[in-house]
């Protein structure tokens, strides 16, 4: 397993903890509790009593025996994936995508929307607000955990707001998780997209378990997305990897 940083035995950091411990499961797929224990360094009787309230709030399940340390059979559990999922959102130019995801990152169902014409946000949202709701109808009992949106730079993550999109007039200041929060009832998370393209790779990519990524999206404009030591690097107002804005010679 990969060891995303320690963890800790206070009472205080548990949601730390707990997000650890999920980060871990994620990426393993199926482990036992004494693997967590090793992987973050937590007392196996706390892994055991935040795995028990994860079961308790329907996010594990067991698997049954697995094989442990020292050939040893040990309770294997994973991530349970039929309730909860995740809607991700990818604004371009000319198109929208939208993805409905497991808590295990696989993508259920995906559409994607164009347009010959350059999208202004009355109608990107619009397309949004329909497309979605005709993905989370069709998968009825399920709860949506929470909103992910992919969009061009350059984004302040200061202040929320897309600071220009070359060829998008109108979308200047526009504060997207805003909108978006206007739309779904759940948690609403936004990035610039090499951003989150790096971190596409960093979970599911072939350089999976790096800790040092570069990615370069180019297309319409340039730009990067930069993983150090395991952590995204975006610079204090997120904008460090947007290589078609930097001046070389102003």
């Amino acid at each position: 397993m990969y060891n995303n940083g320690a963890g800790s035995n206070i009472l205080t950091v548990r949601e730390n903890n707990l997000s650890l411990i999920i980060r871990l499961m994620h990426r393993a797929k199926i482990c036992t509790r004494a693997q967590l224990a090793e992987a973050t360094g937590l007392k196996q009787a706390t892994i055991t009593y935040i795995i028990n309230d994860m079961m308790d709030w329907g996010l594990v399940a067991e698997t049954g025996a697995a094989r442990g340390k020292l050939n040893r059979r040990s309770m294997g559990i994973q991530l349970k994936n039929e309730y909860y999922r995740i809607l991700g959102i990818r604004l371009s130019r000319r198109y929208i995508g939208l993805g409905l995801f497991d808590i295990a990152g696989e993508n259920l169902v995906s559409r994607e929307i164009t347009s010959e014409d350059r999208l202004t946000p009355d109608q990107a949202f619009n397309i949004i607000r329909k497309e979605s709701e005709a993905l989370l109808s069709a998968q009825p009992g399920i709860k949506l955990l929470g909103v992910g949106a992919a969009i061009p730079g350059p984004l302040n993550m200061s202040t929320g707001q897309i600071e220009m999109i070359s060829d998008m007039p109108g979308w200047e200041k526009i504060n997207f998780a805003n909108e978006l929060k206007k739309i779904f009832d759940a948690p609403v998370f936004v990035d610039q997209d090499a951003n989150c393209g790096v971190l596409g790779e960093y979970w599911y990519g072939d350089v999976s378990g790096h800790k040092d990524i570069l990615y370069v999206a180019a297309g319409h404009g340039v730009g990067a997305g930069i993983i150090i030591d395991g952590n995204l690097y975006s610079g204090a107002l997120g904008t460090s990897g947007e290589i078609g804005h930097m001046s070389i010679d102003y």
